[in-house]
């Protein structure tokens, strides 16, 4: 089912017109949906509830693939560490692996048992699996999870979604929505055989999201958003001076294999061993950070440079703005990002 928001009211075939909306129907794509039937079922927040459970699934029950997503990757990597340990076949999929390793990672995923991730795992794996253990912190996170369960709608399939609560971290109206109506649709919006279509969950968790807006924010964020003009030096000030910004951090490339290799390998090899990630995230892995510099093709030629200033180097990698800057002063007349160079190997001994 396709919905397009326009000003047009028909009904042609299977197109019906509902206000401004138009509702696309595939009568073959529900009629295979309706064949699929999902389970739904909470386990504890921790992470030997998680391996278990997991081992369970491929051990006893005999489902082929489990598809693990958590919250952080500190807890990502431990249950991956922990079930390799039991011999599973596993991969792992979190936003500090590089490019090359994400690509060989969804290139092989049918030889994984286990495939152990963060939200970064939910761009770019299109793949089709048994069972999912999941934590339920967003609503629309979760039914584009659950969609990799029994992906493949020309199959039988009866699918398992296993979400671990954990009360301080989960969306508490999800979590509540979903123990007392625990036969959702996940594939369509709509109810279908019994089971409660995705759009009213959606409706329930937005609802109570806007009842909590209402009674904590709405006069904040009306008297914030009036319209007001503030001059441009006015707001510099005082964001300056109470810390505030309106801008997420700086964005750099992270290359892993060492100031030789960056120094010595081609551009493509570079940024196939690199990825990307904010400031904030740099601070967990600074001790594997061996220098800063930057790449770039300019008419066929590669241009590179490193920096091995430690001042600069341990000033940028700790979030001080002046050593942010001075590096973005070096490298801005080569019109090229940074790239923070990290020791060989050093990254997978603090992950």
């Amino acid at each position: 089912m396709i919905s397009l928001l326009l000003g047009l009211e028909k009904k042609a075939g299977n197109n019906v017109s509902r206000g401004k909306e138009i509702v696309v129907e595939d009568d073959d794509f529900v009629g295979k949906v309706a064949g699929i039937k999902y389970t739904l079922e909470f386990i504890e927040y921790r992470l030997d509830s998680i391996v278990k459970k997991a081992a369970d699934l491929l051990q006893d029950v005999g489902l082929k693939r489990v598809l693990i997503i958590l919250d952080n990757i500190n807890a990502a990597m431990q249950v991956y560490r922990m079930l390799r340990e039991r011999g599973f076949n596993i991969g792992v999929i979190h936003s500090m692996r590089t490019r090359r390793e994400r690509l060989e990672i969804i290139n092989n995923l049918r030889k994984y048992e286990v495939l152990v991730g963060t939200s970064a795992i939910e761009a770019g794996v299109d793949a089709s699996f048994d069972a999912l253990i999941t934590t339920p912190t967003d609503a629309l996170a979760l039914i584009q999870r659950t969609g990799r369960v029994c992906r493949d709608i020309n199959k039988e399939c009866e699918g398992k979604v296993i979400l671990v609560d954990s009360f301080e971290k989960n969306n508490r109206n999800l979590v509540d929505y979903l123990r007392r109506n625990n036969n959702i649709c996940w594939r369509v919006p709509f109810d279908l055989d019994g089971c409660i279509g995705y759009e009213e969950l959606m409706r329930d968790i937005f609802i109570k999201s806007n009842e909590l807006l209402d009674k904590k924010y709405q006069e904040q964020l009306r008297s914030i958003f009036n319209f007001v003009f503030i001059p441009r030096n006015i707001l510099n000030a005082f964001f300056e001076s109470e810390n505030f910004s309106l801008v997420r951090e700086p964005i750099v490339e992270v290359y892993t294999k060492g100031l030789s290799n960056f120094i010595s390998d081609t551009y493509e090899n570079v940024i196939l061993d690199s990825f990307t990630s904010d400031l904030g995230n740099l601070q967990r892995i600074s001790k594997c950070v061996e220098g800063l510099g930057y790449i770039k093709i300019k008419h066929n030629e590669i241009l590179r440079e490193q920096v091995n200033d430690n001042d600069l180097i341990r000033g940028f990698i700790n979030g001080d703005e002046k050593s942010y800057s001075s590096f973005i002063e070096v490298i801005k007349k080569y019109e090229a990002g940074p790239i923070v160079i990290l020791r060989e190997s050093c990254l997978g001994e603090v992950l």
